[in-house]
């Protein structure tokens, strides 16, 4: 039986770190907000019989160290008493590093399938919470997985795991396209120990998003505009960054900020705009790829089932 699940990447416009106040990994993880997109990782899992249980990631078809995915199947080993080789694949159509939220995309998805491959019966929370704690341990993200596992354009009001954190969804429209850019990999674990750079984040971060958690009827139009803000404050935004969305702001395509965690810009628009929209990020940022996606409204869930 071939067992796959897919699971949207993510892309964060704002946050403030909460992993210091629990000692519960359950409850650490980050508010913010952001939204799921279609694009994301798609995994299968294959079982063979074995003297001793282990495991094998391959990332695009390429043997991998995928330290999030490895503790993900190594929690479901410690489940499972036969002894078992577990290869893990995934496929990734997402730049790494760039703040799409691969390694929480890939430890949930991974999470279902196996869940589902080794015939565990845990419930999708308690999927949920294996990959969080994957993620969090390994300091590659605080709040992908959450957001993820509910897919859309989300609000994290309260830090934590599925089951445990809260989340409130914004209405969004199914025709708006995401164009994004992308110039490199910033490396979440540096930014999650710089103790400055924490400082910044924690203080602005907690500011926006009161105000945003206290607007019941806040747009994402809104939403974006306090994103570009918070990215300014935190000093992570570059300047040239800072030129593209303003180039971006000039010619009416406002609903663009910086991607947190990465060298990376998101534009919302209609799909009439596409062409404009990419015209203004090449000119500005010639070096960069640009690509085009959707928001993901569906979450992580398992999505085939071959005899």
């Amino acid at each position: 039986m071939i067992i796959q699940a897919f699971s949207p990447g993510h892309i964060t416009a704002i946050f403030s770190i909460k992993d210091t106040e629990s000692d519960n990994i359950l409850e650490q993880g980050s508010i913010g907000t952001g939204f799921s997109i279609t694009e994301g990782v798609l995994t299968e899992v294959e079982m063979f019989p074995s003297e001793k249980k282990s495991v094998k990631i391959f990332i695009n078809d390429k043997l991998a160290d995928a330290p999030v995915s490895k503790a993900v199947a190594d929690s479901f080993l410690n489940l499972f008493e036969e002894n078992i080789i577990i290869n893990l694949k995934h496929w990734i159509n997402l730049p790494i590093g760039a703040g799409f939220g691969c390694s929480g995309a890939g430890a949930l998805s991974a999470s279902f399938a196996l869940n589902k491959k080794l015939e565990l019966n845990l419930t999708k929370n308690k999927c949920g919470q294996i990959a969080h704690i994957a993620e969090v341990k390994n300091r590659t993200g605080l709040g992908d997985v959450i957001a993820s596992f509910h897919g859309g354009f989300e609000i994290r009001i309260k830090p934590g795991a599925p089951g445990i954190g809260k989340i409130r969804k914004i209405p969004a429209s199914q025709d708006i396209c995401v164009i994004c850019a992308t110039g490199g990999i910033l490396e979440t674990k540096k930014v999650l120990t710089d103790i400055n750079l924490r400082k910044k984040i924690i203080k602005a971060g907690n500011i926006y998003l009161q105000q945003i958690i206290n607007n019941e009827s806040i747009t994402i139009s809104e939403i974006i505009n306090k994103a570009k803000e918070f990215s300014f404050e935190t000093s992570l935004m570059t300047s040239e960054i800072k030129n593209v969305l303003e180039a971006l702001e000039k010619a009416g395509f406002g609903d663009s900020s910086m991607i947190m965690l990465g060298k990376s810009i998101f534009c919302l628009t209609e799909e009439k705009n596409i062409t404009k929209v990419h015209r203004i990020m090449k000119k500005e940022l010639s070096s960069w790829s640009i690509f085009n996606t959707r928001i993901d409204y569906k979450g992580a869930r398992l999505i085939k089932k071959d005899d």
